[in-house]
């Protein structure tokens, strides 16, 4: 798996906090998605934006929102073995997608996106 380059930012300019990154495969149910639709008034195009929810066996809470995300798979019944963000810019496959987000694992979710941001993180 490829790490996310210290560089990246979100699209508000924060940057990524690399230690989380190398962390999240701790965060192994995911107890929301939420979808919202986002109009770009500048190239008037509509996106989706995912708000994704999991938690930790160690008790943790995080909630991201996955901005203008592509190409979105989801089954089983949220138990992620080894979830994961690469981020694929490098390799040039599209013009505005950045990361690949997945369970290495059982392959129980799938999609890419042009950001992320963390909303938070909280012990219950």
């Amino acid at each position: 798996m490829q790490k996310i380059d210290q560089k990246d930012r979100t699209a508000e300019g924060d940057k990524i906090d690399m230690g989380l990154f190398e962390k999240i495969n701790l965060f192994d149910e995911i107890i929301c998605l939420k979808w919202e639709k986002v109009f770009d008034d500048v190239l008037w195009v509509e996106h989706r934006h995912l708000i994704l929810e999991m938690k930790s066996c160690t008790d943790y809470r995080i909630q991201m929102e996955c901005k203008k995300v592509d190409s979105f798979r989801f089954r089983g019944n949220g138990k992620i073995s080894g979830f994961y963000v690469k981020n694929i810019s490098p390799m040039g496959y599209e013009t505005g997608v950045k990361y690949e987000v997945g369970d290495y694992e059982n392959d129980e979710i799938e999609f890419y996106c042009s950001d992320i941001e963390i909303k938070s993180i909280k012990k219950n």
